[in-house]
């Protein structure tokens, strides 16, 4: 293995509480150490059977690491939803919000409830994007029990739009 040259491998263990992994090279080689911060690009965060393309490189103490690591192209269907599931998505959306407006409207559901929604499905989109956002830059992310609890005490129209 040529210290330097792109080699492509798949993530086989991440532990993303810590930060870091090992990926399989593909071809032979040891198992090589990456830290969040050796991604390049940082759509998502790694998981476990992620194809990657990195790197390889010795670290100062002699142990072989990863860096410049991207995630392959293979695996780039898998990091964005298509844009079909995106449609689908917000058209759901929309369709319960302009449900739930007619029947506020016919005054089937209290107004109160109405605004609960509001500002639940506001908080989420923004804990969302503030989500999408810190992971892009690689910093501290909102924790997902607390994604999932706003989307499930009502703000679910909101995460989706995030």
């Amino acid at each position: 293995m040529l210290a330097g040259s792109k080699q492509k491998g798949k993530i086989s263990q991440w532990d993303d509480d810590k930060g870091y992994g090992f990926i399989e090279p593909c071809l032979k080689g040891p198992r090589l150490f990456v830290h969040i911060s050796d991604f390049s690009r940082k759509p998502r965060r790694p998981v476990a059977g992620d194809m990657v393309v990195y790197q390889p490189t010795q670290g100062p103490d002699g142990k072989h690491r990863a860096t410049n690591v991207i995630f392959s192209a293979l695996d780039k269907a898998s990091a964005e939803p298509t844009t079909s599931k995106r449609k689908l998505s917000s058209l759901l959306c929309l369709g319960f919000v302009i449900l739930f407006a007619i029947a506020v409207w016919l005054q089937k559901v209290p107004l109160p409830l109405a605004y609960c929604y509001l500002a639940l499905s506001v908080l989420t989109f923004i804990l969302y994007w503030h989500d999408k956002a810190a992971a892009r830059r690689g910093s501290w992310r909102v924790r997902e029990s607390t994604l999932l609890l706003f989307g499930l005490l009502g703000g679910w129209p909101g995460a989706v739009l995030a």
